[in-house]
C-alpha cells in the first residue's frame, strides 16, 4: 500500500499534497529551450503556492491529484524534454537558504 503524506491547508481543515518538478528542457539542437522555459514558468505561476527551488525544480502544492498535475505541463512538451512529478515526503535532506527550509518545513508538520 502507498502511503501518501499530505499536508493541511491551514485554516481550511483540507489537505493538499506537495510535488517535485524536475525537468530538462532541451532542444534538438542540444540547447535549453527559453521558449517551452518560459511557457512551463507561466503555467507554474498560476500555481500561488510554489517554490522555486533551482533553475530546473519546483516545489508545487496544489489540489491537484498527480496526473491533473502533469498534464497541465506535459501540453507544452516536446519529445526531447524530460519531465519527473513526485510526490514530495516527509523523507528529505539537502544544503539550501534557510527560506527553502522555512517553506519546506511549513508544509511538512
Amino acid at each position: 500500500m502507498i502511503k501518501k503524506f499530505v499536508f493541511p491547508i491551514f485554516g481550511k481543515g483540507e489537505t493538499v499534497p506537495v510535488y517535485s518538478l524536475s525537468f530538462d528542457l532541451t532542444s534538438r539542437s542540444g540547447r535549453v529551450s527559453r521558449t517551452r522555459r518560459n511557457r512551463l514558468k507561466r503555467i507554474l505561476d498560476k500555481f500561488p503556492d510554489h517554490l522555486y527551488f533551482s533553475v530546473s525544480q519546483y516545489l508545487i502544492s496544489t489540489d491537484q491529484n498527480i496526473d491533473e498535475f502533469d498534464a497541465s505541463i506535459q501540453k507544452i512538451l516536446d519529445k526531447n524534454d524530460k519531465v519527473l512529478v513526485t510526490e514530495f515526503s516527509k523523507n528529505y535532506c539537502g544544503s539550501m537558504h534557510q527560506d527553502n527550509w522555512d517553506w519546506i518545513d511549513e508544509r511538512m508538520q
